[in-house]
């Protein structure tokens, strides 16, 4: 077990500053945790920060000069202009990612010393509120609204490198992964008028004159509504392969692409047997690093899926105890 300590908080009373610290003990191997956190809030003056650094990792500040000094964004980050925002920086002690690195989620800390994790799009939106209001989200990381197409993301100071914990999840045996036979596809449009109806040639030319490649879609068991879905997202720049088969419903075909058109990796819930509304809460189990393999099974309902997946995700997404002396002053 290591211990690492973090400023979550710095205040000025009667010109003394006093420092808010949260210490943590986790199992941590090189930027990788594992295993279970015990925390611990207190209060230090700057003394008592100055000898806690020299015996203790701190992941955001460090001794330079003899004086105190951020070392992942500057301590300037927790001051508030209370006429502009009063919302106070949080601070991240670790990044939630998948087995395949991609991030779901935070740990982080708040000024109060409340330690939960939180999903990736909840922290942004509250990024976005606090920037918008004039205020700093994060003291130990920089946040980037949306900006010309470019999507709102968090990421470290140049040369800090969150510590990260991987979420454990099990392969959803449910999924499929189809493949389209564009060959066979290219066979059927030597034929055109021969296979295809005149709504699927309609569609197959609109294709051409979106400059799409209609052989991803030139199955004559396609319907024209599964063409004309398949051709909008070819046409949006997404990678429509592996639903182009009759199999997926349209309806279906259209929600797979809005999830690839938002960057998501949709295997882990791809399937025809899914309807939509088995797909709405795979989309959001995916989407928080849940483990789909648990509630995968095509002949659960809608409702049970989201009853599986609200409990896992409140089990997963919550406060985490953080143990004080009641004053925030030892833990020596």
């Amino acid at each position: 077990m290591a211990i690492f300590g973090t400023v979550i908080g710095i205040d000025n009373t009667n010109g003394d500053m006093i420092y808010r610290v949260l210490m943590a003990q986790t199992n941590i191997d090189g930027s990788n945790i594992s295993g279970e956190w015990q925390f611990r809030k207190m209060l230090m003056s700057k003394d008592d920060l100055v000898n806690s650094l020299n015996r203790t990792k701190y992941i955001n500040v460090c001794i330079e000069n003899n004086s105190i000094k951020g070392q992942a964004g500057s301590l300037d980050r927790f001051k508030i202009d209370s006429s502009k925002c009063n919302m106070r920086p949080v601070v991240i002690l670790s990044e939630l990612i998948t087995s395949d690195d991609r991030t779901v989620g935070y740990k982080i800390v708040t000024y109060n010393g409340e330690v939960k994790n939180i999903i990736l799009k909840e922290l942004i939106a509250y990024c976005n509120r606090v920037t918008k209001s004039g205020g700093v989200p994060i003291q130990n990381a920089i946040f980037t609204p949306e900006t010309d197409g470019v999507k709102a993301h968090i990421k470290s100071y140049p040369h800090i490198t969150f510590f990260k914990e991987t979420l454990q999840t099990n392969k959803n045996k449910y999924a499929e992964q189809t493949k389209t036979s564009t060959a066979k596809n290219n066979k059927a449009l030597t034929k055109l008028e021969e296979v295809f109806s005149k709504e699927q040639i309609a569609e197959l030319r609109a294709g051409k004159q979106d400059g799409v490649e209609i052989k991803i879609y030139a199955n004559p068991a396609l319907t024209p509504k599964q063409m004309r879905v398949l051709r909008k997202g070819l046409k949006q720049g997404v990678n429509v392969r592996p639903i182009a088969i009759p199999e997926y419903k349209p309806e279906c075909m259209t929600f797979y692409i809005a999830d690839l058109a938002n960057g998501c990796d949709i295997r882990s819930y791809l399937s025809p047997k899914y309807s939509l509304y088995q797909l709405s809460e795979l989309s959001l189990a995916a989407e928080a690093g849940l483990d789909i393999s648990k509630i995968g099974n095509p002949k659960l309902t809608p409702t049970e899926m989201q009853e599986m997946r609200e409990r896992m995700q409140s089990s997963l997404y919550k406060n985490i105890e953080v143990a004080n002396d009641g004053s925030w002053k030892s833990w020596r």
